[in-house]
């Protein structure tokens, strides 16, 4: 009996041997510990970490209104800040943004609160419940020299697909950006926490700065105008830069993808003003004289002709010595050079057409003039994999005039 179970085991022995190693999912989608929540009074969107420009802020969500705050660490002091509006706690709101110095978030854990407030008068308050969530291991940028950019773009709600895609990654990702159209359209403040905040933050599960751009579909349905209140960045709009470690990053806006009089807006948007007044804001950007890399970033991919042709952010992007730039909107895996650019596109996947699959973007920058990119689809396969062999930081602006013709018929500022 022993020597047929021990050729049993050496078989067994030898076959495991000649399997393909199990590898280790780079984002794992676990749940953050959660403390005090009920049936009625729990999180509807986990913490995100996102970049501001100035500052990092955390957005979280929960099922009933009340006040939000984050206890975190920094060289040994206790910190708690607070969701507020000139002094006065925010207590009536149900998706909470608190901002904090991102020289304090560079390696540290934090933990998020929220308390239902009963009652509020002049000289008393009535507290309720409080729930927590955390803590949270965060890490900022730590001196790493290949650093991990993940892309999800065009998930259009479609949060399974996209977990599925990011299982596939390889590495843990240092920056995650949401490159437009996380969801289709915005109606509700509801719409904001379950197809925006809750993606974010399932996906990025708050360990990571989160980069997120507007999609023309994040312009569309009645609460859209509001979504700008979630996103408290340096210039106040959806446009801005930030530098993460020795990348300076160009955020951009590229708004609707039709005209101001088509039938669908019912005369009630006025892109053309605010793509104007965006260009006016690009004449003054100045990336870091001494970063490594310098990306840029925007939705639409048809950055030469916004609408109409007008608008070309082509020369802008020159100047601020773009090496590539990320984009989605055509749901497709490749990389363009757009009419005029020095550099070249990234177009980073996205949900199919039939909503069947997802293609999440990996982008490991290494040396200093090389960005590997790779796709990975919820099904498995690798649509697209290219190393980019990129130009000197500054390299594309050599040359670059810009002038002011196009816009005079816009008022200035």
């Amino acid at each position: 009996m022993k020597k047929p179970l021990i050729s049993l085991l050496l078989l067994f022995a030898l076959l495991v041997s000649l399997m393909p190693p199990m590898q280790a999912e780079a984002i794992s989608f676990t749940s953050p510990k959660t403390t005090g929540t009920t049936s009625s009074y729990y999180f509807t969107a986990y913490p995100t970490v996102l970049e501001l420009g100035d500052a990092y802020g955390i957005v979280w969500a929960t099922s009933f209104a009340g006040s939000g705050y984050v206890k975190y660490s920094y060289n040994g002091t206790q910190y708690t800040a607070y969701s507020h509006q000139n002094g006065y706690m925010d207590t009536e709101e149900k998706v909470h943004v608190v901002k904090v110095p991102k020289e304090h978030f560079q390696n540290t854990s934090y933990t998020v609160y929220s308390q239902v407030i009963t009652g509020r008068a002049a000289y008393k308050a009535t507290l309720g419940t409080t729930i927590s969530c955390g803590p949270i291991a965060f890490q900022g940028y730590a001196g790493q020299e290949n650093i991990e950019l993940v892309v999800f773009t065009d998930v259009h709600g479609k949060l399974d697909l996209a977990k599925t895609a990011g299982k596939k990654l390889t590495s843990t990702p240092d920056l995650m950006i949401f490159s437009g159209d996380i969801t289709s359209y915005i109606q509700t403040e509801e719409t904001i926490v379950k197809e925006v905040f809750a993606i974010m933050g399932t996906l990025s599960g708050g360990k990571c700065p989160v980069v997120y751009m507007r999609g023309n579909h994040e312009t569309r349905g009645q609460y859209a105008p509001r979504l700008k209140e979630y996103f408290p960045t340096s210039t106040g709009e959806f446009y801005y830069t930030f530098d993460y470690g020795p990348i300076s990053f160009l955020v951009t806006d590229t708004g609707e993808d039709k005209v101001d009089s088509s039938v669908e807006y019912g005369g009630l948007t006025d892109y053309e003003g605010y793509k104007a007044q965006e260009m006016r804001w690009l004449e003054t950007v100045e990336p870091n004289p001494n970063a490594q890399y310098r990306i840029a970033l925007h939705h639409i991919q048809r950055i030469e002709k916004l609408v109409t042709t007008t608008y070309n952010f082509v020369p802008y992007f020159n100047k601020f010595g773009t090496q590539f730039s990320i984009c989605g909107h055509t749901h497709t895996s490749e990389v363009t050079t757009r009419s005029g650019a020095k550099f070249p596109s990234v177009i980073a996947g996205g949900v199919n057409s039939d909503k069947t699959t997802y293609t999440a973007c990996q982008i490991t920058l290494s040396g200093g003039n090389k960005a590997h990119v790779k796709m990975y689809c919820s099904d498995g396969t690798v649509p697209f994999e290219q190393t980019l062999s990129l130009n000197a930081p500054g390299a594309s602006a050599a040359g670059v005039t810009l002038t002011k013709a196009e816009l005079l018929s816009v008022a200035e500022d």
